[in-house]
């Protein structure tokens, strides 16, 4: 039978890919992702993308949150907020409402500000 909960992202809910793991193809997800490895593919992903200090994707994404420490290339959409870490590699195309960026991080590219819907709203 179904389960109500499919759809909502539960916290403790995490998909975890490891160091020295390699993925390459496409995911879709209601969860958490953190990626430790390297991926190659698309990821659509309802919660929070993680890449961690060793993490290595190229590729394409779409999620709510962005968090990267590790090396990032490709074209991401971000509904919510993106934060690059100290020691984040980006080579790619940005989409996003919200940036935070510590001093160090390597970004070649482009970065597309989207407004929030209430901005949008109050402003109509």
């Amino acid at each position: 039978m179904g389960d109500k909960n499919t759809n909502k992202v539960l916290p403790n809910n995490v998909n975890r890919i490891c160091g020295g793991t390699e993925i390459q193809g496409d995911t879709t997800t209601q969860h958490d992702i953190r990626i430790d490895g390297k991926y190659e593919g698309n990821v659509k992903c309802a919660g929070k993308l993680i890449i961690g200090e060793t993490g290595v994707f190229k590729g394409s994404i779409q999620c709510k949150q962005l968090d990267v420490w590790g090396h990032l290339s490709g074209t991401v959409e971000v509904l919510d907020v993106v934060s690059f870490k100290l020691g984040a590699i980006f080579d790619g195309e940005l989409s996003t409402s919200k940036l935070m960026m510590d001093l160090g991080v390597v970004f070649n590219g482009s970065c597309t500000m989207k407004r929030e819907e209430k901005q949008v709203k109050a402003q109509a």
